[in-house]
C-alpha cells in the first residue's frame, strides 16, 4: 500500500507540475501576442509621427522660402519707392523752374 500511495502522490505532483507548465506556457503565448500587438501599435504611431514631422519640416522650409521672397519683394519695393521719391523731386524741380 505504501508504494501505491507514493505512486499516487508522485502522479498527482507530476500532473500539478504539468498543469503549472501548461498555464505558464499559455501565459507566455498570451503575453507574446499582447507584446506583438503593442509593438505593431507603436510602429504605427511612430510612422504617423514621422509623417507629421516630415510635413512640419516641409512647412517650415516653405515658410522660410516665403520669408526670403517677402524680404526680396520688400527690398525691391523700397528701391521703387526711393526712385519714386527721386522722380517726384526731379519733377517738382522741373515744374518750379
Amino acid at each position: 500500500m505504501r508504494i501505491y500511495g507514493d505512486i499516487t502522490a508522485r502522479k498527482k505532483t507530476e500532473d500539478e507540475l504539468a498543469n503549472a507548465y501548461a498555464e505558464v506556457e499559455a501565459r507566455v503565448v498570451q503575453r507574446t501576442a499582447e507584446l506583438a500587438k503593442s509593438n505593431l501599435e507603436l510602429a504605427q504611431e511612430v510612422a504617423v509621427r514621422e509623417k507629421a514631422q516630415r510635413a512640419l519640416k516641409n512647412r517650415v522650409l516653405a515658410i522660410k522660402d516665403y520669408s526670403v521672397r517677402l524680404k526680396e519683394a520688400n527690398a525691391a519695393l523700397k528701391v521703387l519707392l526711393q526712385q519714386r521719391d527721386r522722380d517726384k523731386i526731379e519733377l517738382e524741380e522741373k515744374v518750379l523752374l
